[in-house]
C-alpha cells in the first residue's frame, strides 16, 4: 500500500454540537505509521482546543489502514479531556480497527462502529 507523510484531516459538525473528524488518505504499517498517529492525535487536541464537542466521531471510512498500534495511541492522546469518541469504519480497515481494538480492549473505551447512525447515537449520549 502506498503511504506519504499526510493524511488529509477535515472536520464537520454533527447536529446537536458534536464532531466529525474525517481522515483519509493511505496509512503507514507499523512504525511507518506513526506520523499519521502524531497527524490524528494533533487534529483531535486542535479541535477539541477550537471547539470542545462533547463528542467526536473518527471517520475513517476513507482511511486506507492495516496495521500499527499508532491508531489506539492517537485516540489515547494525554491530555485529552473526557469527550466522547468513537471511531466510524469500512471495509479492510474496519477489519484491522477491530483486530487490534479486540487485542488491546480499546472496544471498552473508544468503540468501533461499521454504521455512521450508531457512532453518532454513541457519541451523543451523556457520559455517566
Amino acid at each position: 500500500m502506498p503511504t506519504n507523510d499526510s493524511l488529509s484531516i477535515d472536520c464537520a459538525p454533527i447536529e446537536g454540537g458534536y464532531s466529525r473528524l474525517i481522515v483519509s488518505g493511505a496509512a503507514g504499517s507499523g512504525s511507518e505509521g506513526n506520523i499519521h498517529g502524531q497527524q490524528i492525535r494533533h487534529a483531535i487536541r486542535d479541535l477539541i482546543g477550537r471547539e470542545n464537542p462533547p463528542g467526536i466521531v473518527v471517520d475513517c471510512r476513507k482511511l486506507e489502514y492495516r496495521f500499527g498500534n499508532y491508531m489506539g495511541g492517537a485516540l489515547l492522546g494525554k491530555g485529552f479531556p473526557r469527550q466522547r469518541m468513537c471511531v466510524l469504519a469500512q471495509g479492510e480497515t474496519l477489519r484491522c480497527l477491530r483486530s487490534l481494538w479486540g487485542v488491546s480492549g480499546l472496544n471498552a473505551l473508544i468503540p468501533v462502529f461499521d454504521d455512521e447512525s450508531e457512532a453518532v447515537e454513541y457519541v451523543s449520549r451523556d457520559i455517566e
